[in-house]
């Protein structure tokens, strides 16, 4: 329900049993008038005549709303993700009816969830992905607010990932070996996505012309599911040295540069941060590497943006921002200060 100011009369504008209503209340606009009116239509509305069926007004009819837009307008990652998304939440939650479901409702979910394990972060994804069903039930005037919405939310604390320095990459790149040598040189000198680091074919790289073309992904759960790159394809500049260690290999063009799966790459490369003595951290931690250092080292952020294929600059400010702790960062300080 929505009230708005024509001409200083208050107008309402709402929907029931898939209806659409706009109409003069024909009182002043006035904070006191929208309050006085927001408890009388609605107590109004409870007592108007349910056209809707029980199927019109159950959770698993909003979600499957969403689920089929999903599946036609977004990735297919994105499609599966909210699948087990709206799964988790169904296994704590067991009201049917969303005109039954409260805000506290919502609120015993999550306390059900934090004690079963799941992170707040985790949490938060899957009721962003939970709102949008009750946002579809708003739209067709079932319910007139979002529980999710109106819900406590778990805070999560800010949590600054590790990166490593330009002495840890080399130490990295010469003890690795195999598939993961090549997974790391082609990550920390590209700065590109787990999935499409494995979507490479040694067709995308044009030694020529200093160009390596990110044109799909595979998946980190099926290495055999290919997919487009999160952001669409594009082409990046591909960096001296990395050309350098791909000069020295032979394939054939269609070949994947990389023949193992995600979970293969993953086990090795922490099986080598332990044998380093590194701390455990994931493939992600790569990406990051490569966006912190190019920060530190002053590279154009626009420049940064088309290398990683993020959508805006924000993102990098945000997201990936960090420290990364060099020997010679105590001499800056003192030069910086003292001269």
């Amino acid at each position: 329900m929505k009230f708005y100011d024509r001409n200083g009369i208050l107008w309402v504008d709402y929907t029931i049993n898939k209806r659409r209503v706009r109409r003069s209340l024909g009182v002043k606009y006035s904070k006191e008038n929208i309050a006085n009116y927001t408890y009388s239509l609605k107590k109004e509305l409870e007592k108007a005549p349910n056209l809707l069926s029980a199927s019109d007004t159950s959770f698993e009819f909003f979600k499957n709303r969403v689920l089929e837009w999903t599946r036609t307008n977004r990735k297919n990652r994105t499609f599966r993700n909210y699948t087990a998304q709206f799964r988790i939440f169904e296994r704590f939650f067991k009201i049917l009816d969303v005109r039954k479901i409260t805000p506290y409702d919502v609120e015993i979910c999550i306390l059900k969830m934090q004690n079963d394990g799941l992170a707040n972060k985790t949490i938060k994804i899957i009721l962003g992905t939970i709102s949008m069903a009750f946002k579809e039930a708003i739209k067709d005037g079932v319910i007139w607010n979002n529980p999710v919405k109106l819900a406590k939310k778990p805070t999560c604390k800010r949590k600054v990932y590790p990166a490593f320095s330009d002495e840890q990459i080399a130490k990295l790149l010469s003890h690795a070996d195999g598939d993961l040598k090549k997974f790391l040189y082609i990550a920390f000198y590209t700065g590109a996505r787990a999935g499409e680091v494995l979507g490479l074919k040694w067709s995308d790289i044009n030694f020529e012309k200093n160009v390596l073309n990110i044109t799909r992904a595979r998946t980190h759960t099926d290495i055999n599911i290919i997919d487009t790159p999160k952001t669409g394809a594009r082409s990046i500049y591909l960096l001296a040295p990395l050309k350098e260690f791909l000069s020295g290999y032979l394939s054939a063009k269609d070949n994947f540069i990389i023949t193992c799966c995600y979970a293969s790459i993953l086990n090795k490369f922490q099986a080598l941060l332990n044998e380093l003595g590194y701390e455990k951290t994931g493939l992600h931690s790569t990406r990051r590497t490569f966006i912190r250092l190019a920060m530190k080292k002053g590279v154009d952020l626009a420049l940064i943006q088309k290398m990683v294929g993020h959508t805006d600059l924000t993102m990098i400010n945000n997201v990936y921002s960090g420290y990364i702790e060099e020997y010679g960062d105590s001499d800056i300080l003192n030069r910086a200060f003292y001269g």
